[in-house]
């Protein structure tokens, strides 16, 4: 409709394999796309689609062969490191500094209103009550209910240890109870403290509703001090907490050339919206950097706004091509130093 004008140039992999950028059903990146353009009209935009981590390494080479100076990205990841800015992810966010490119991340939607319940982040210590090797959720509740969406993983903090605890995950159907991902990576034969669901494992559309449970194999150097993280992106768990939900991989960088990005919803208003995810790190550094307005118009949503941190993401990216632009800064680090 004219709102985005033609990319500078496309980019899209997936599972290591060529694919084709149009072919999608989704208005996301069109309209993070439409964002960018509106705030800086003048910059050329190149557009990527990627799945796995390696897609995105080969992303940022094809970025840097372009010219690219700037990478907005309005995405989530699985789960690969301890949420302290160290990770695969995060290792492609340092490369994309190192080559001259700011890095911009959407912080997430993984808080809710409450705090307690309703959003996609779930945090708590190792608790048996009636020593049945279940994890407790809650006083008498073994299971967190959960709908179905891109599940991010089960994490632990037995990163620093050689005598890792092994807990291993189940998630059932909520309805029917049937059994749908069997989560038992190895941590005694050095698995990292993470526990994955395989990429498409789960069908949503066939099983909606969900639930997690999490049993002790083996305490390792001891379940005493263990913090466990659970996180899925566009879900709205039974359980769930704000702080630190934003401890995800790229978010969490502590690369001086990356901002991540938070939500102010509505847009005119000046509040952090109840949905934008909360620091800090898990090696407790301010997350996010900042935040921008959401809840924005869009052709590509019309007639409802396009929201979450998804669209705060390219308001500051746009942002910094004008800063970029003007020659005000012309470094990563600095272009972020003067948008801080």
């Amino acid at each position: 409709a004219g709102e985005v004008p033609a990319p500078a140039g496309t980019f899209c992999r997936t599972l290591g394999y060529s694919c084709d950028l149009w072919n999608s059903s989704s208005a996301h990146g069109v309209a993070v796309a439409e964002v960018i353009h509106d705030m800086a009209p003048g910059a050329s935009l190149y557009l990527a689609t990627v799945v796995t981590v390696t897609d995105l390494g080969a992303a940022v080479d094809w970025f840097d062969s372009q010219g690219v100076q700037i990478i907005s990205r309005s995405l989530a990841s699985v789960l690969d490191g301890p949420g302290d800015g160290t990770g695969s992810v995060d290792a492609i966010v340092d490369d994309a500094v190192s080559r001259g490119m700011i890095w911009l991340n959407a912080a997430g939607n993984s808080a809710s209103a409450s705090g307690t319940a309703n959003g996609s982040y779930w945090r708590g210590s190792w608790s048996d009550v009636d020593a049945d090797g279940w994890l407790e959720f809650a006083p008498g509740d073994e299971a967190l209910g959960f709908f179905c969406g891109f599940i991010q993983g089960v994490r632990w903090s037995d990163w620093d240890t050689s005598d890792v605890t092994d807990y291993d995950v189940l998630i059932t159907d909520a309805i029917t109870g049937d059994t749908l991902a069997t989560l038992v990576a190895d941590q005694g034969a050095g698995a990292p403290p993470l526990d994955l669901v395989e990429l498409g494992g789960i069908n949503c559309n066939a099983h909606p509703v969900l639930k997690l449970w999490v049993h002790l194999y083996d305490a390792g150097g001891g379940t005493n001090g263990d913090t466990l993280e659970f996180m899925a992106n566009r879900s709205d768990f039974e359980y769930s907490s704000n702080p630190y939900s934003v401890a995800q991989p790229a978010c969490d960088s502590a690369n001086p050339g990356m901002l991540t990005i938070g939500a102010i919803d509505p847009a005119i208003g000046g509040a952090i919206a109840s949905y934008s995810s909360r620091g800090p790190t898990n090696d407790e550094r301010i997350k996010p950097d900042l935040s921008a307005p959401s809840c924005l118009p869009s052709l590509s949503y019309a007639p409802d706004c396009f929201d979450g941190t998804s669209a705060a993401t390219p308001v500051v990216a746009g942002a910094a091509a004008l800063v970029w632009g003007a020659g005000v800064a012309t470094t990563p680090t600095a272009v972020a130093d003067y948008m801080r």
